[in-house]
């Protein structure tokens, strides 16, 4: 079994936490632990790590080498620019199946945080023995634990199996995120299940997808491949990729391809997403603040207070996110914490790179 995890991410919705130079899955924003190294420790018990591949960006590269010294730096894949999923897992796939054709891969996020790795280990183990007998692109779906708007969900469709303790289901549906009402009913209906961001398939088996579904993206990886281990090889890629389409795996290959299958799960995840997501990991007060750093909070319910080495004080508000990092003070109202990009692309606009 091999794993990717993709760490390729800005990461713009924790400005001015994360920044260019340092994007969310290289932060330490629920433990002592960056994201992407949380990741790779869950998945150490089923891979060796030199069976582990990491996806980043050049300009990270580096930092991602030193937090995973344990990690061969040649299994650090370095993409010149994001171009989304798709490409990320084509560029892995290529990799792997010069190593071993008859592969088999599993590709996670790198900001997300699950809090029961024993569990999730037997979900990786079934899904690579349901490799073994059946030539499907899995996903793992986890089930609802209340109305989510902030993810997206995929509907079951009918049984195939059972593999251990898990019973894999076709996916009739992918669905993307809904309004409040939708997602009540999704609660509702145990047929839905958000949609993880977690696959597993055979390399050979999503090369032929991509070939089907995405058969420029195919092109331009063959061409890729064929520079792999010569001196011009990086060349090729920056020049490749910037003829790549900015698409998902989700809409480029799962949500047309006939051979997907899902294993439902029952375990604590969260997509690290916003600063709203980090509100259950935080320290809270008795008015109902998540806090992280110094803070002197006066009639101030309800917040997300968050500061690296300045004390923040506030007095008489509610509802409200107030970070400081790197020379910067953000707030915004918790409702409008998907917004940030806004402010980056304000930045952008007024040549204010420097705290970018």
């Amino acid at each position: 079994m091999y794993i990717v995890i993709m760490a390729g991410g800005r990461g713009t919705r924790f400005w001015p936490l994360s920044k260019g130079s340092l994007p969310k899955q290289l932060l330490k924003l629920i433990n002592n632990r960056t994201m992407l190294q949380l990741t790779v420790e869950r998945v150490i018990p089923v891979a060796k790590p030199e069976n582990i591949f990491i996806v980043t960006n050049i300009d990270h590269a580096k930092e991602v080498s030193r937090q995973l010294p344990f990690i061969p730096k040649k299994n650090i894949l370095q993409e010149p620019i994001g171009k989304n999923t798709a490409a990320c897992i084509g560029l892995s796939a290529i990799y792997i199946n010069r190593i071993d054709p008859n592969g088999k891969m599993i590709v996670l996020p790198s900001d997300h945080y699950i809090t029961d790795p024993v569990n999730l280990k037997k979900l990786l183990i079934s899904i690579d023995q349901s490799l073994d007998e059946m030539d499907y692109l899995f996903t793992i779906g986890f089930k609802p634990t209340y109305p989510e708007t902030g993810y997206g969900y995929i509907q079951t469709g009918e049984k195939i199996k059972k593999t251990g303790s898990h019973q894999i289901y076709k996916v009739k549906n992918f669905v993307e995120k809904p309004d409040l009402e939708t997602a009540k009913k999704y609660f509702k209906n145990k047929a839905f299940l958000w949609n993880s961001g977690i696959f597993g398939w055979k390399v050979e088996t999503i090369l032929k997808e991509i070939k089907k579904f995405l058969p420029s993206l195919f092109r331009g990886l063959q061409e890729i491949d064929t520079s792999l281990g010569k001196p011009q090889a990086f060349k090729v890629i920056k020049k490749v990729y910037g003829s790549f389409e900015n698409i998902s795996i989700d809409y480029g290959v799962m949500e047309k391809s006939s051979k997907i299958a899902i294993i439902p799960a029952q375990i604590h995840w969260k997509d690290v997403g916003s600063w709203n997501s980090l509100e259950e990991f935080l320290k809270k007060d008795s008015m109902n603040n998540a806090i992280a750093g110094k803070s002197v909070l006066i009639d101030t319910k309800n917040s997300i207070i968050f500061g690296t080495d300045q004390l923040i004080a506030a007095l008489g508000v509610k509802d409200l996110i107030i970070v400081q990092a790197g020379g910067v003070v953000f707030v915004c109202h918790k409702k409008r914490s998907q917004e940030v990009k806004r402010i980056i692309s304000a930045l952008e606009e007024r040549n204010l790179k420097d705290y970018l």
